[in-house]
């Protein structure tokens, strides 16, 4: 039975490889896919389709998933049973028609595709699109080709991407952090002095809060602030990482950097909370700064 197995870490396959001291090759990379998130966009969303978080679209669809449970396959089964001498074709023809189309995406780089990853990949445009022309799926042959080619040309891109001393790296992202933060510390609004008022004050009007909790100096900018100084690329991901492993910043879910802290007053139980990125001032230290 072939297996595809997706891995869903922050960092890379070839990084996480690389922070093991090991090397990892195309016959590893064919065998665990390893997809980037898309720049600019909402983790693994590029489109929240009108919600307000990431986290609020995955939500809905855990809900249309337990609701609608198993209803397109018994559509798409139904339909197979009736057509079994005709699909064999199809489905041939179509791995075929994305295999062309790769190779002609291709044609401009030193990229070669990883065949056992392609073959997967090329099954699942097929059973989309075999889905797409019974009417079982709202999407079209060509929509299904482009988010698929899209997902294989990242992951052929991510092993360059990694080599790539001209992007920016977690080495010159977090030296351009530090340098904000001491410029700007001054700025941030001490909480132990005075809050915004929720409802009538913007959380992002200052560059940033700071307080003292337990003894700890805490810093706390919101998602957009820290996206302006660092990006929201794959470095960027990369280096918020280093500082949750470093106990640098607070993490309460895995796999986001955002906690829950009181910035808001004159709100109404948790509404003087808000999403912010928690870094300890210790960040600043002379001896913890990283060349």
């Amino acid at each position: 039975m072939a297996r595809l197995l997706l891995q869903t870490s922050n960092l890379t396959l070839t990084n996480l490889a690389r922070e093991g001291k090991l090397e990892v090759d195309d016959a590893g990379r064919g065998r665990m896919g390893d997809i980037p998130l898309p720049d600019q966009a909402h983790g693994i969303y590029e489109d929240l389709h009108g919600r307000e978080s990431g986290e609020a679209l995955s939500d809905a669809l855990q809900h249309h998933c337990r609701r609608y449970f198993g209803t397109p396959i018994r559509a798409y089964l139904q339909r197979l049973v009736r057509e079994t001498k005709n699909v064999r074709q199809f489905l041939n023809g179509e791995r075929k028609f994305y295999r062309g189309a790769l190779k002609a995406k291709l044609t401009s780089t030193h990229r070669k595709p990883l065949n056992r990853n392609s073959g997967r990949y090329a099954t699942t445009f097929a059973a989309g699109s075999l889905a797409s022309h019974y009417g079982i799926v709202p999407w079209s042959r060509k929509q299904i080709l482009r988010a698929i080619l899209k997902c294989e040309l990242d992951q052929l891109r991510q092993p360059d991407e990694s080599l790539d001393t001209s992007r920016p790296s977690i080495e010159t992202l977090r030296p351009k952090f530090v340098k904000f933060l001491r410029e700007n510390k001054s700025a941030f609004m001490d909480l132990k002095k005075q809050r915004p008022r929720h409802g009538r004050d913007d959380v992002g009007a200052v560059p940033g809060y700071r307080e003292k909790v337990s003894g700890q100096r805490w810093l706390y900018l919101t998602a957009k602030q820290l996206d302006a100084i660092i990006g929201t690329g794959v470095d960027a991901r990369q280096l918020k990482q280093a500082l949750v492993t470093e106990g640098l910043m607070a993490q309460k879910t895995l796999g986001k950097f955002v906690v829950q802290r009181r910035i808001f007053k004159s709100g109404k139980r948790n509404q003087n909370f808000a999403w912010v990125h928690a870094v300890k001032a210790d960040i600043l230290d002379e001896n913890r700064q990283k060349s």
